[in-house]
C-alpha cells in the first residue's frame, strides 16, 4: 500500500508527453556526460517547468537578464521526437554555425540571444509540427536517435563556446 501512494502521491503520471518532455532532459544528460571537464565549466544548464501554463520558469530566469545578457541560451523542445533537428534562431540575430540551417523565428522572450532547436517538420505556415506530441504514440525514445542528437547538441554547444 505504502508504494501506492509514494508511486502517486502527485496524481497518476501523463504517460501522452514522454518523448516531448522527458527527451530533451535525457539528451542534456546525455550531453553532460560527454563533454570535457573544460568544457562544463563553460556551460549551464536550466531546466524550467511551465510552458504551457504562464511561461513561469522562462520569466524568473529573464528577471536575471541583465546579468546574463551576453549569454546564450539554447532552447530544446521535443528533441528527440524526430530524425532531424530544425534550428531557430531570432529575426536579426547575426549567429552563424557551420552545418546549420537556421530558421527565423521568434520565442516569447525578453533574452536575445538564444537558438530553439527541435524535431518535428515545418509547414507551410512556417510552424513546427511535432509528430505525435499529446498522443498515446509519444512514448518511444529511439537509442539512435538519441545518441546522433546529443552529437549534434554537442556540435552546436562547442561552436558557440569557440565563438568570438
Amino acid at each position: 500500500m505504502f508504494f501506492l501512494i509514494a508511486k502517486f502521491k502527485s496524481g497518476i503520471p501523463n504517460t501522452k508527453n514522454f518523448v516531448c518532455n522527458s527527451s530533451s532532459i535525457i539528451t542534456i544528460i546525455n550531453l553532460i556526460n560527454k563533454l570535457d571537464k573544460k568544457e562544463k565549466k563553460k556551460i549551464a544548464f536550466v531546466l524550467y517547468d511551465g510552458g504551457n501554463s504562464g511561461q513561469y520558469g522562462l520569466k524568473m530566469l529573464e528577471s536575471y537578464a541583465k546579468q546574463i545578457k551576453d549569454k546564450k541560451f539554447i532552447f530544446l523542445d521535443s528533441i528527440a521526437n524526430g530524425d532531424d533537428l530544425v534550428f531557430f534562431k531570432p529575426q536579426g540575430s547575426d549567429l552563424n554555425i557551420a552545418d546549420v540551417h537556421f530558421h527565423d523565428g521568434s520565442i516569447e522572450t525578453q533574452l536575445s540571444n538564444y537558438i530553439m532547436i527541435t524535431s518535428g517538420h515545418i509547414n507551410e505556415d512556417n510552424k513546427i509540427l511535432i509528430k505525435n506530441a499529446h498522443s498515446s504514440k509519444d512514448n518511444y525514445l529511439s537509442d539512435e536517435r538519441l545518441e546522433k542528437h546529443t552529437q549534434s547538441l554537442r556540435d552546436v554547444c562547442r561552436a558557440l563556446m569557440n565563438e568570438k
